[in-house]
């Protein structure tokens, strides 16, 4: 094992101005592999790693939060450049709350404060979507498809490029869940393959939904392009 001190830059909690302060850690490991804790520029956190893969938790420039990463992969709690906050995801994957530049969300918010479940941009909303207020479900681009396939080999769920459908793949291969620039379904994956829940660059929440148009709906049909209606209730979308 690997003792030190991390000096900070700044005074801790409560210190005097000036005043110098100095964080004790187990393990100090900076752009390592493997290792168990790490700390750079980091005040008094718990566990830091900063561009380190495969280890437990990161902190960078982050105060006084539970857990942190920052350019780490696989981890269950990322906090970067928020204070405070319990479980904050930045751009990061895979978690039962994210938040962006959000304090005291419950669910997932960006830029958004006070919401119930997902919003972005939009306020006092249940679900929400960029630049749609007070709507259910948030479709862009396919609209009413069960299920696609695209080139993709023996895999089970996937979405790329596609939305309101229930199941599409493209281009991956034998995964459970998988989702490429997709928003608005249960599970998001982009570009990872033979994971079961991997999001990257997506808020990894059942319903998150960006950038999309609203589906005029009645009860049990959904009018589309072409006149055309379906009168079906995909897993986890009910239109």
């Amino acid at each position: 094992s690997v003792t030190g001190e991390v000096e900070q830059k700044g005074p801790g909690p409560g210190a005097e101005p000036g005043e110098s302060h100095r964080l004790s850690c187990s393990q100090v490991c900076t752009g390592v592999h493997g290792c168990v804790w790490a700390f750079t520029g980091v005040h008094e956190c718990v566990r830091a790693f900063t561009g380190v893969h495969g280890c437990v938790r990161a902190f960078t420039g982050v105060h006084r939060c539970v857990l942190a990463f920052t350019g780490v992969y696989g981890r269950s709690q990322v906090c970067t450049g928020v204070n405070r906050c319990s479980q904050v995801f930045t751009g990061v994957y895979r978690r039962s709350r994210v938040c962006t530049g959000v304090h005291r969300c419950s669910r997932v918010c960006t830029g958004v404060h006070r919401c119930s479940q997902v919003c972005t941009g939009v306020h006092g909303c249940v679900r929400a979507f960029t630049g749609v207020h007070g709507c259910v479900r948030v479709f862009t681009g396919v609209h009413r498809c069960v299920r696609a396939f695209t080139g993709v080999h023996g895999c089970v769920r996937a979405f790329t490029g596609v939305h309101g459908c229930v199941w599409v793949f493209t281009g991956v291969h034998r995964c459970v869940w998988a989702f490429t620039g997709v928003y608005g379904c249960s599970q998001v994956f982009t570009g990872v393959y033979g994971r079961s829940q991997v999001f990257t660059g997506v808020y990894g929440r059942s319903q998150v939904f960006t950038g999309v148009l609203e589906l005029q709906h009645t009860a049990g049909s959904s009018e589309g392009v072409g006149g055309q209606s379906a009168q079906y209730e995909p897993d986890g979308l009910h239109l």
